[in-house]
């Protein structure tokens, strides 16, 4: 199934980096005997209302944006930062300082 995903995404999908690359990351390879199926809601209700912040590179291979932004309309008090050019581990490994200066701002 992966094989054949890889052969149908465009360029686009996962530029800056190849297709093989994206699809033979350590991410990837994990998860394939995982169960294809979406998980279950939230069992315990809805998040409490407090402030949530997620950070999210738009090359993170490993938390694609569209999951961050599904995230975070769950949280009441969500806000996402999307630090363009970056990819996972923004904390620790982001190249400028977008990331680390909104964890500050946040934390304050």
């Amino acid at each position: 199934m992966l094989s054949l995903a890889s052969h149908a995404l465009p360029e686009s999908a996962t530029w800056p980096y190849t297709t093989g690359v994206a699809t033979q990351q350590g991410f990837i390879q994990s998860c394939l005997p995982w169960p294809a199926e979406r998980p279950a809601s939230n069992p315990a209700g809805p998040l409490p209302n407090v402030p949530v912040l997620l950070l999210n590179g738009d090359r993170d291979l490993s938390t694609p944006l569209e999951w961050a932004r599904s995230e975070a309309t769950l949280a009441p008090q969500g806000r996402l930062v999307i630090v363009p050019g970056e990819s996972h581990s923004i904390q620790n490994r982001e190249r400028g300082h977008a990331g680390r200066d909104a964890v500050i701002s946040f934390l304050r």
